[in-house]
């Protein structure tokens, strides 16, 4: 929670949100391929993967959460921003109803199952400059301006 100001620097705009966002990935990933090393380890050397993979997990979670809401909150029409937002926040919802399952699944899947994961936040986080860029040229987003002011 001390950390949470400080890694949210420059999530102000779009752009520097957008930046935050593929170094959250770049963290998930190191997670994700610490978390499938620790079950190779010897134990001392598994438990020091394991409290790696928490802090790696930590700041992914502080650099997406910041850099997300700006990007959810300056893409949105500035007349329809609740709902929006509204929209936007039911992603929580889908994580909360298909996680356990799709964890179990990646648990199971041992190596596998986590280098699809990391695989998929690397993606995930490409994707987002073309998702980005897509929304704020259409007309009616306050960020467009920004975008192209940046």
């Amino acid at each position: 929670m001390l950390l949470q100001v400080r890694a949210a620097k420059g999530s102000e705009t779009v752009t520097g949100a957008m930046k935050l966002l593929r170094t959250s990935a770049v963290g998930f990933a190191v997670c994700c391929g610490l978390f499938a090393a620790a079950g190779r380890l010897d134990p001392v050397s598994a438990s020091i993967a394991i409290v790696a993979a928490a802090v790696a997990l930590t700041w992914g979670e502080m650099l997406e959460s910041a850099a997300w809401w700006t990007v959810s909150f300056e893409l949105a029409p500035a007349d329809r921003r609740a709902e929006y937002l509204g929209v936007f926040s039911l992603n929580y919802e889908i994580v909360f109803i298909a996680g356990p399952t799709l964890m179990a699944i990646l648990v199971n899947s041992g190596l596998a199952g986590w280098g699809v994961l990391a695989a998929l936040f690397l993606a995930a986080a490409t994707a987002e400059r073309l998702l980005v860029d897509g929304a704020a040229s259409r007309p009616g987003r306050v960020a467009a301006e920004r975008l192209v002011e940046e």
